[in-house]
């Protein structure tokens, strides 16, 4: 029903025309805190937990290698801006039993990783670019298990017994390149304006290698301030990371649904290192994974928030469901 629905929003976009635009003259900077957790939607197994600190920076003429983006990938048609992002991640794997302490076959490995990640984009009006450098370490140094056990002691959850057969420590380099552009704008349905955001990335690293695609209807009068919600680097989009408000401080709001479908070819957390392979690890992952998404966001003068429900595709042959969990994000202009 949900599917459908969004089909109907889409083939009926095309009527009426809406008049705002995205703004390029953005000087404020964001900063965003986001958790995605499994526990939301009542599981506690695979994807567990995810958090991140997030900064985009307010816009400016392009330079440095924004320019060389812009010069020699992007070729922007018409104005074009610069931002410089930065953000920090912690996230951590489990399998469903948290019981056992040996490693259990058939089941996601124990893994957690910290990264930090900087970004250059090239904002146009309907169309963003972006490149990030990210590193950081996977294993007993990203304190995963130090955290998991500390929040279900506080929780009165049970004491996961299996964190010394977690993904072993190693440091981690990834690029990622996102393009996301607007499609069906200036455009409203039932007098309320929509759009469409299609998007694909490509990342390269020893923690994760891959492409994939993304396709995102929204509706609302919210929607040019941002191209996407924020999201923490497990999917294949990271989101925009900043939004732009409008002047006044009434409330906007959009709901948005969508999905994507990536390629991997190497995922750290489940085929362990390029450069060793351990015992343990012995699931078959999958080479196709999907998330589908839906959601809202609410915005007044210099805050957003923004709520999504995920549901993921299976990441390896023994895993038999599809997992669900919901991403919180608080964002603010500074």
């Amino acid at each position: 029903m949900m599917v459908r629905s969004f089909v109907v929003m889409a083939a009926f976009a095309c009527i009426g025309t809406a008049a705002a635009q995205p703004n390029l003259d953005d000087p404020d900077a964001t900063w965003t805190l986001l958790v995605e957790n499994d526990s939301f939607t009542r599981e506690d197994d695979n994807y567990t937990s995810g958090a991140s600190l997030g900064y985009v920076s307010g816009t400016r003429e392009l330079s440095g290698f924004s320019a060389f983006l812009a010069d020699k990938i992007v070729r922007p048609q018409g104005a074009a801006v610069a931002r410089r992002g930065f953000m920090l991640t912690h996230a951590f794997y489990t399998p469903d039993n948290l019981r056992p302490t040996e490693f259990q076959p058939g089941e996601h490995p124990y893994a957690g990783f910290f990264t930090a990640e900087a970004t250059w984009m090239v904002q146009q009006r309907h169309r963003i670019d972006r490149f990030s450098i990210e590193t950081g370490f996977v294993g007993d140094s990203a304190l995963a298990e130090n955290i998991q056990k500390a929040t279900h002691d506080i929780t009165g959850d049970v004491d996961p017994q299996g964190w010394d057969t977690q993904v072993d420590d190693e440091v981690l380099l990834n690029f990622h390149y996102n393009v996301q552009k607007r499609f069906l704008r200036n455009n409203e349905f039932l007098g309320v304006p929509v759009d469409l955001i299609v998007g694909g990335v490509a990342s390269a690293g020893n923690k994760y290698t891959g492409i994939g695609g993304s396709t995102t209807l929204r509706w609302g009068p919210g929607i040019t301030s941002t191209f996407s919600v924020p999201r923490v680097r497990t999917a294949v989009n990271g989101g925009s990371g900043f939004f732009t408000p409008r002047n006044d401080e009434k409330f906007q709001w959009f709901i948005f649904g969508g999905g994507d479908v990536r390629a991997v070819a190497h995922n750290i957390v489940l085929d362990d290192s390029f450069f060793r392979e351990d015992d343990f690890i012995d699931v078959q992952s999958s080479v196709w994974v999907a998330d589908f998404e839906v959601g809202a966001v609410l915005q007044r003068g210099k805050y957003q928030g923004a709520l999504t429900v995920v549901a993921r595709s299976p990441q390896f042959d023994e895993e038999n469901e599809t997992q669900t969990f919901a991403s919180i994000s608080l964002s603010r202009k500074f």
